[in-house]
């Protein structure tokens, strides 16, 4: 990396968490490990346990884009963190190429009934490409793909720089940009479909776009912002000039399963296989908890893989059914969860006080307050956010609880009306058991 791109003035790489650069918090250092394609072995599961209990402070979190991160990690500790997890697979080909490894994909990628074996094969070479570009190296750290093979658990409301969703049976691929894959008709459209020989060349050319309007205005390090600079019409203007067969979009829409196909136990597309799907509370380990866990599941199964999801969960695939029951029951009595009606199945909550100075909240004891007061009641998502800045959540959520002093939240429903960009204020200054009642008039169903 050169000492320019350190140097501009709008670039914020030192702020944003990796495995070569740990951000302090409140709490110390935040070291982001990077999983590719979310999967990982169970002797890396023990390789985490070792190191958050080793050089962090206990902490680890399963993080939205399904990636993990150590908290706590203090400076005489760092480079012991970085190499036990680079000499268990955990690092990038290159330092460098560190940064530009924000690539998502299903998490049953590979393996669900509904999905193409072509989109890990497609992310590994768009990995490989942006990896060892120099040119590519300089993205910004947030920068973010998401790759969509057409799987039945697929990700929506999560925006991306850019994204690709296989379609026409794998022939071709519908392509977005600063925006989430589309799941109804209010989200943002498509820029077009093109071949799928040419999702690396579409790419490129987007990248190029970006680095060109950088050139005039360093603080253009994102799509959103191409997009704010140029408009999305100018931007789909030169793509087609550059890629003429690239074809217009008039309607795409992701329709999402009734059922939430993260958590408990699903069939793949295996004969006589299927995934178990389990998340922590809060998607927060122990050391101690992830020992556990990859012990069962050594105990257990065959298979030494698991997936970390974007919903701050982990999936076990290829079990035998026996084989998930079994797992299931073991993790339930860990105070895993694998049923989605379970209160903690729909709570996010970022690390508040006192891991975090920006916050005004000890947002992560007051989730679990909360989770306590609504179990047996079903709630669409609920998002409590520290500060204004909603480090955790990309969209707003159905419900956000916006810290405003310690122990207070706002109340914002994400509908029609924008009062924010959480939504609609419904509540000023409310405590957790005022929220639970609001809550519970409004939307549960029991």
């Amino acid at each position: 990396m050169s000492n320019k791109t350190c140097l501009q003035p709008n670039n914020r790489r030192w702020a944003c968490p990796g495995l070569y650069r740990m951000p302090p918090s409140a709490d110390g250092g935040i070291c982001r490990i990077k999983i590719i394609r979310g999967c990982l072995t169970l002797h890396q599961m023990y390789t985490l346990a070792e190191a958050a209990e080793k050089y962090g402070n206990h902490i680890i979190e399963l993080t939205t884009r399904a990636n993990v991160q150590i908290r706590g990690v203090m400076a005489n500790n760092k480079q012991k963190l970085i190499d036990i997890l680079i000499n268990a697979g955990l690092g990038s080909s290159t330092i460098e190429g560190d940064d530009v490894r924000n690539i998502m994909l299903n998490p049953t990628a590979g393996f669900d009934r509904n999905g193409s074996v072509s989109v890990i094969y497609f992310a590994e070479s768009l990995l490989h490409y942006l990896q060892t570009s120099v040119h590519y190296q300089l993205l910004s750290p947030k920068f973010s793909f998401y790759i969509d093979g057409g799987e039945k658990c697929f990700v929506t409301k999560h925006t991306n720089d850019v994204w690709l969703s296989l379609s026409n049976n794998g022939k071709f691929f519908t392509f977005g940009i600063a925006s989430c894959l589309p799941s109804n008709q209010d989200d943002i459209s498509p820029v077009g479909i093109v071949s799928f020989a040419k999702g690396i060349e579409v790419v490129d050319y987007l990248l190029n776009l970006l680095f060109a309007a950088q050139k005039q205005d360093v603080a253009i390090q994102r799509m959103k912002h191409l997009v704010s600079a140029w408009g999305r019409e100018q931007i789909s203007m030169c793509l087609r000039k550059k890629i003429p067969d690239i074809i217009p979009v008039h309607y795409f829409q992701r329709k999402s399963s009734q059922r939430r196909l993260d958590l408990g136990i699903h069939k793949t597309r295996f004969f006589g296989r299927y995934y178990l799907g389990i998340k922590p509370p809060l998607g927060r380990l122990t050391p101690q908890l992830l020992y556990n866990i990859a012990d069962t599941a050594t105990k257990i199964l065959s298979s030494k893989y698991v997936h970390v999801t974007p919903w701050q969960g982990l999936i076990f695939p290829n079990c035998a059914f026996g084989e998930a029951k079994a797992l299931e029951k073991s993790y339930n009595s860990m105070g895993l969860i694998s049923d989605n009606i379970d209160p903690y199945a729909n709570i996010l909550s970022c690390s508040g006080l006192p891991s975090c100075a920006s916050a005004l909240a000890d947002t992560q004891a007051d989730a679990h307050d909360l989770a306590y007061i609504l179990r047996g009641k079903t709630f669409p998502s609920i998002h409590l956010t520290g500060c204004s800045k909603s480090c955790m959540a990309t969209q707003s959520k159905p419900i956000t609880l916006l810290a405003v002093d310690f122990g207070y939240y706002n109340i914002y429903y994400s509908d029609a009306q924008k009062d924010s960009k959480f939504g609609r204020l419904v509540a000023n200054k409310v405590t957790i058991s005022e929220i639970a009642a609001v809550l519970s008039t409004n939307f549960s169903n029991t």
